[in-house]
């Protein structure tokens, strides 16, 4: 059983192969809270957004409900605004509006918005809890 883990874009998905087929065990779409709304998530991804005033990090969101075979079952996604992930810059969300959602191209709510730092050295540093250890993500 192959195990993969990827940062594509701006969302992060971890995903399992078996039998030649690929399943999601958890897609986070980073983006933007506004008045406690998230801007639109990409169907079957996690949010995790930050408002556009920031907030000083690291920040951490809990998933829960996840494969237990790869997981402990509860994954924590930490950004962190720095080379570490005890950096305590200042990290802000952005929603650009665009891409949309146009023909073939299905996409646009994971590539319209991001996380990013404000300071901290202009690093973002993910840290991912939760993983099975001894198990190979690539």
């Amino acid at each position: 059983m192959n195990r993969i883990l990827k940062l594509i874009a701006l969302a992060l998905a971890l995903n399992q192969s078996a039998s030649g087929s690929t399943t999601l065990l958890l897609g986070v779409d980073f983006g933007l809270n506004t008045n406690g709304t998230p801007s639109p998530v990409e169907a079957g991804y996690a949010s995790f957004s930050v408002t556009s005033a920031g907030v000083a990090g690291p920040l951490t969101q809990s998933f829960t409900g996840l494969d237990t075979t790869l997981s402990s079952g509860t994954v924590n996604i930490t950004l962190a605004a720095g080379t570490s992930l005890s950096g305590n810059g200042t990290i802000l969300g952005r929603d650009r509006g665009v891409p949309t959602d146009t023909g073939s191209f299905t996409y646009g709510e994971l590539y319209r918005d991001f996380v990013a730092p404000v300071n901290g050295g202009n690093n973002l540093t993910i840290g991912i809890a939760g993983l099975n250890p001894n198990t190979i993500y690539q």
